[in-house]
C-alpha cells in the first residue's frame, strides 16, 4: 500500500509515557505501546509497519552515536544492491520516537523517500558494498569521505552481520530535509 498525500503529524498518545532500560528495550516498549493503540506493528525483517512501509526508531535525546538502520550479512550485502535491500525499505519512512531514558519526549514522522535524500544513502551503501565485496576486513566500512552512512561489523550478532549506520549529524540533516518545502517549490524529474 502506498501512502497518498503528505503526512504532517501522527496521532498517538505515547508522548509522556514512561520507559525503562536500554534503547533496544525501549524500542520494544514503544512498539508495544503503539500496538495497544491499534497500530499494525509487526516484528521481524523489514519495516515495523509493513502495511505502510514505516520503520519505528527510538532514540535517546542525549545520544550522539551513529544510529543503526538495519543489519545484513556480508553475503547479503554483496549480493544485494541498495534498491533491492532491506536497508532501503527501512529508511523510506520512519516514525522517530525520542526519549530521555525515563519517558517519551517526542514522536515525529519523517519521509526519507524523495530521491534527493535516497541518492546520498544509496551512494554510501554502494561504496561500502563494493569495499566489502573486495575483501575489506576492518570492522568499520566507510563510504566516501564525509559519507552519509557506513557499514559497521555487528559485535553482538552470532552470525557475521554488518549494521548500516547513519551518524547523528546526518540524521539531523535528513530530518531537516524532510521539513523543507523543496517538493512544494520544485518538481524533480
Amino acid at each position: 500500500m502506498s501512502i497518498q498525500g503528505k503526512i504532517l503529524d501522527i496521532k498517538t498518545s505515547i508522548v509522556g509515557k514512561p520507559v525503562t532500560g536500554d534503547n533496544d528495550q525501549i524500542g520494544f516498549q514503544v512498539e508495544a505501546m503503539l500496538k495497544q493503540e491499534g497500530w499494525p506493528v509487526q516484528s521481524g525483517a523489514g519495516p515495523d509497519i509493513r502495511l505502510w512501509g514505516i520503520e519505528i526508531k527510538s532514540r535517546n535525546i542525549f545520544a550522539t552515536s551513529n544510529q543503526t538502520v538495519g543489519r545484513m550479512t556480508k553475503r547479503a550485502i554483496i549480493a544485494t544492491p541498495y534498491d533491492r535491500s532491506s536497508i532501503k525499505k527501512k529508511i523510506q519512512r520512519q516514525i522517530r520516537v525520542y526519549h530521555n531514558g525515563l519517558y517519551i519526549v517526542d514522536a515525529q514522522y519523517y519521509d526519507f523517500s524523495p530521491e534527493y535524500i535516497q541518492e546520498n544513502l544509496r551512494e554510501a551503501y554502494e561504496i561500502g558494498r563494493k569495499k566489502i565485496a573486495s575483501g575489506w576486513e576492518k570492522k568499520w566500512v566507510p563510504g566516501k569521505e564525509n559519507s552519509w552512512a557506513n557499514f559497521e561489523a555487528d559485535n553482538h550478532a552470532t552470525s557475521k552481520q554488518y549494521q548500516f549506520r547513519i551518524s547523528e549529524n546526518c540524521y539531523k540533516k535528513l530530518e531537516a530535509m524532510t521539513r523543507l518545502t523543496f517538493d512544494d517549490i520544485f518538481e524533480v524529474v
